[in-house]
């Protein structure tokens, strides 16, 4: 029902996470979206959003985290967390999860 695209935009010492999620039904879809990412194996702090739900039809949204910052030495991988169900039962019934590659802090995207 949906396609989830992760990634992590990285810009010198600051990056942000977001997942791009794509409906491919001809229905509308209630779709709620956590984005976040992690360092070291940890989520790194500050970079944590909710984006509310939304009716999706056909076609694509994406959801942004906050920017947050990060030294040089740094890996950083953004991570989102989507909740979707058909428009008219409401509350989510599937979850979908995915990962964005790792890349290093410092480097544009």
């Amino acid at each position: 029902m949906i396609t989830l695209t992760v990634c992590t935009v990285i810009n010198g010492t600051l990056a942000q996470g977001v997942v791009i999620v794509s409906n491919n039904t001809q229905e509308w879809l209630s779709v709620q979206a956590n984005v976040r990412a992690y360092s070291r194996g940890s989520e790194v702090r500050n970079s944590s959003d909710w984006c509310d739900w939304a009716n999706l039809g056909l076609g694509s949204s994406a959801c942004f985290g906050p920017t947050f910052s990060l030294p040089c030495t740094a890996n950083v991988q953004g991570y989102a967390n989507v909740g979707y169900s058909y428009a008219s039962e409401g509350s989510p019934v599937d979850y979908r999860e995915a990962f964005a590659a790792t890349n290093q802090m410092c480097i544009t995207t």
